[in-house]
């Protein structure tokens, strides 16, 4: 029996924040400040775009980007009902935690303390956004396996089947999510201005 999307958003995300908020406590205490600040991110999103839309907009498109590579992650392989863009999101909710607590994002700024204050921030909505996206578009993949120590083997287009209406509802929500937080975010980024 197949377990229902809001449960695997759930643990996912879950799973995510905790990884998160190890890395982000780790990261405040051990790391010296900037240290994980990442070369060409000031260049990813230069300025700012002028209008409100406009950086909104131009974030989106970015996190777009990234639900790409998810998807792409998730056509590779799954695991049971796992798939591989799940991976990817994990892996970015552990960098957003370093980058909160080394203060290493693209424009700056000091070292975040661990707190609940976190969820002011788009990114973790951003990322709760990519996390519903992953478990909504696991079905998709070309190779499945049915656990870690078995070889995958190819899924066909007839076993694959079609997403479902929850699915769907699913990767809908995701992009409406993102899309808020971008703009969340397009409304931090112009109080800097």
């Amino acid at each position: 029996m197949e377990i229902p999307l809001w449960k695997r958003w759930a643990k996912l995300y879950l799973t995510g924040l905790f990884l998160m908020a190890a890395a982000w406590f780790l990261a405040f205490h051990l790391l010296p400040p900037g240290s994980v600040r990442l070369p060409g991110t000031h260049l990813l999103i230069p300025g700012y775009a002028g209008t409100l839309l406009g950086e909104a907009g131009r974030i989106f498109l970015v996190n777009l980007v990234s639900f790409l590579a998810i998807l792409l992650a998730n056509l590779i392989l799954r695991i049971r009902e796992f798939g591989y863009g799940s991976l990817v999101v994990l892996a970015w909710m552990i960098l957003y935690g370093l980058l909160l607590g080394t203060g290493s994002f693209g424009a700056g700024g000091s070292p975040l303390p661990p707190g609940l204050h976190v969820f002011s921030r788009s990114g973790v909505w951003e990322l709760g956004a990519g996390a519903l996206f992953a478990v909504s578009t696991w079905r998709m993949a070309l190779h499945m396996s049915p656990g870690l120590r078995t070889p995958s083997r190819p899924v066909s287009r007839l076993e694959r089947g079609k997403l479902t209406r929850q699915e769907v509802a699913g990767i809908v929500l995701s992009l409406i999510v993102l899309a808020a937080a971008a703009g969340r975010e397009a409304w931090m980024i112009r109080s800097l201005y």
